[in-house]
């Protein structure tokens, strides 16, 4: 789902204004024994936008990603200096519980 998702993120950001020249899939590290995994992590050099991308979103879910987005400069250093938005996509029609 992820692959779908990136063409039309990209044209959203664009159509915005916000152009970006590195888009990464399945970025996937180990942070000490903290273990991540981003699904779309978009740079253009002073901004960053992180992706969570889930068939059916819940809220447990959304608080995970809060937290994670919050340790994406530690974790990639490469981002210690930029600006970073969170994006949530979803295929299903609410945020179940």
């Amino acid at each position: 789902m992820e692959s779908l998702v990136k063409g039309y993120l990209l044209k959203i950001l664009n159509e915005r204004g916000i152009g970006f020249k590195n888009t990464y899939r399945n970025v996937k590290s180990n942070y000490g024994k903290d273990q991540y995994e981003y699904d779309i992590v978009a740079g253009n050099g002073k901004e960053t936008v992180v992706v969570e991308v889930k068939t059916t979103l819940r809220v447990q879910h959304i608080k995970s990603f809060l937290e994670d987005i919050k340790k994406l400069s530690r974790r990639l250093s490469m981002y210690k200096d930029k600006t970073i938005y969170g994006c949530g996509l979803f295929k299903s029609g609410r945020i179940s519980q």
